[in-house]
């Protein structure tokens, strides 16, 4: 037999077989938990963007046995292959008591793919001894921190996450670019919706009124209305914000509140007020990094 076939083959495989690290895409929302030597635990809330290697985004840690203590750290990082090291920049935001100081961490590991998404591994440790103490930058010699382990995970299926070449001959072609929309529908889409009332209103547009439900704390929110968003990243206060929204006959209609952030105070808390002709009607709502709150609204048979 000619070796010509089994030369074709071989050239297929090596083609076929390129490492998918070279193709890794890592931008996106990310969510697992982090754990000290000293037994501490933290949920860890990535956000990644990146450009080729080099990747910037935050990271939040909150505790899991004291909801109040939690941080916003700018961070930056690298993929080499399919190892990557993040490193902290600086703190956004934070609620500690005052004896409380952050480590500046620098976290190494491995990324893992399935064809479920993709999962990030590996070991922290502090970075020469260096702390946090609200925003600012201290030395804390004496008293080092423990290192730790962390796993994180970003659902997202395998054909988002590998770009095809652009010489390959069965490539699809490009994808379509999400709009800011779309990608904030499927943020909402991927936390549980959490129904706080079922409210019968008789006229066919309601006024809408969201106020910040207690301390003012920076807290932020998207609404969705039947698939449509009708505010985004809209801070809450003690000053109403208004919208309108129009209630047909015949179906119901769902309202989600999503938390853009939990403030200084989690969880992310709103007071809405329907007004429906000369009826109020008030709901408390909460929402955090796992859940929407959710009103479902339908109308009655009375003109």
């Amino acid at each position: 037999m000619s070796p010509r076939p089994t030369i074709c083959i071989l050239l297929l495989c090596v083609a076929a077989c390129t490492p998918l690290h070279a193709q890794t895409f890592l931008a996106g929302d990310w969510e697992g938990i982090s754990t000290r030597d000293s037994g501490n635990r933290f949920s860890l809330f990535m956000h990644l963007e990146q450009q080729g290697p080099l990747l910037s985004g935050t990271m939040e840690e909150i505790s899991l046995t004291n909801p109040n203590l939690f941080v916003l750290l700018r961070i930056t990082g690298k993929l080499r292959g399919d190892s990557l090291q993040l490193f902290d920049l600086s703190v956004i935001s934070e609620s500690s008591p005052k004896n409380i100081r952050w480590c500046r961490k620098l976290r190494r590991g491995i990324v893992y793919r399935s064809v479920e998404g993709l999962r990030f591994e590996g070991s922290w440790e502090n970075d020469g001894n260096n702390v946090f103490k609200k925003t600012k930058l201290r030395n804390n010699i004496g008293n080092p921190c423990l290192p730790g382990s962390f796993m994180l995970y970003r659902k997202t299926p395998v054909d988002s996450i590998l770009a095809a070449p652009k010489t390959d001959p069965l490539s699809p072609g490009p994808r379509k670019t999400a709009s800011p929309e779309e990608k904030t529908l499927a943020k909402v889409a991927a936390r549980k919706d959490v129904t706080r009332q079922r409210i019968e209103v008789f006229s066919d547009s309601i006024r809408l009124q969201f106020y910040d439900n207690g301390e003012i704390d920076g807290d932020t929110i998207t609404v969705i209305y039947n698939g449509v968003v009708l505010l985004s990243h809209r801070g809450l206060t003690a000053r109403p914000v208004d919208i309108w929204i129009k209630v047909a006959r015949g179906s119901e209609n769902k309202l989600q509140m999503f938390a853009d952030n939990v403030g200084s105070i989690p969880p992310n808390t709103a007071l809405l007020i329907f007004y429906d002709r000369k009826k109020q009607h008030v709901v408390r709502l909460d929402a955090d990094a796992f859940s929407n709150a959710a009103v479902t609204v339908f109308r009655g048979e009375k003109d």
